[in-house]
């Protein structure tokens, strides 16, 4: 999630309610191919599946490589994060 987040940042994650998902927000999943990721919801089909990106559109993984989620794979949603000092 560069540049929001960067490595060694804490991010605060509420972990229910999940189905109140909405674009742009910023959430943690459970990836079968790349483990837990913090990514922007980026859109939600009807069927309820919603496509992740990440911030820095350069080297972010793409939704052709991680694919479609659904909620069960949710972890939870970032309520806020605090940058550790540089």
């Amino acid at each position: 999630m560069q540049p929001t987040l960067l490595d060694g940042d804490f991010a605060v994650v509420l972990t229910w309610p999940k189905k109140a998902l909405r674009p742009g927000q910023v959430v943690v999943v459970n990836c079968p191919h790349f483990g837990t990721l913090i990514k922007r919801v980026q859109q939600i089909v009807p069927n309820g599946e919603f496509s992740l990106s990440g911030d820095n559109t350069a080297a972010s993984l793409t939704t052709e490589k991680m694919g479609w989620f659904n909620r069960q794979r949710v972890i939870g949603r970032v309520l806020y994060y605090v940058k550790r000092p540089r």
